[in-house]
């Protein structure tokens, strides 16, 4: 894809998520929004090369879930590697990015329970979808962060290869070897 449709789409999914805020569309621009965290976090990894980012079975990689994908990434920035020395992206902010998905997923996919606290709801949708919208720009900032770093050091990540399974692999549930090898034996 073109580096001008890249980010014609980019400029697209601010533009429609936030008029899906201002006219009171919470719940669309909580769809969009989780799409894009899920695209930017994806972008990231493939960016860093991780195993997650590598797999050849693009049906595999589909499976494991946004927030086993989160997890990968805390696992690497717990590691202290220089590039994510200025990075804006930490545990804390990336706990609070799946704290967003779960609660996300929750009002998305419940939604015909809770159909007759619908009205009650909408504060708690329009601060949901707001939150959304920041992370959202937060992920976009770091994907192209990380884009310009190497594109100006390419040997960057050479010389700090980074691994999902140092030793805290366990940790991370799942992770993205242990949920590799989960799907890929199923």
């Amino acid at each position: 894809m073109e580096a001008k449709t890249k980010k014609k789409i980019h400029a697209t999914f601010f533009v429609k998520s936030k008029l899906a805020i201002d006219k009171g569309y919470y719940l669309e621009a909580m769809v969009l929004e989780y799409s894009y965290i899920e695209g930017r976090v994806n972008r990231i990894m493939e960016l860093l090369k991780m195993p997650c980012g590598l797999i050849d079975n693009e049906d595999i990689y589909r499976d494991i879930g946004l927030n086993a994908k989160i997890s990968c990434i805390q696992n690497f920035l717990q590691q202290n590697n220089e590039i994510f020395m200025k990075s804006k992206l930490n545990n804390s902010t990336m706990n609070k990015i799946k704290k967003w998905c779960n609660s996300r997923n929750e009002r998305i996919h419940n939604l015909y329970k809770n159909i007759d606290n619908y009205e009650k709801l909408i504060s708690k949708n329009m601060k949901l979808a707001q939150q959304g919208y920041e992370y959202a720009k937060l992920m976009s900032e770091e994907s192209n962060r990380l884009k310009g770093l190497f594109k100006k050091n390419s040997d960057l990540l050479i010389n700090n290869r980074l691994e999902c399974s140092n030793g805290q692999e366990k940790e991370l549930k799942p992770s993205c070897v242990e949920a590799i090898k989960w799907l890929k034996s199923n």
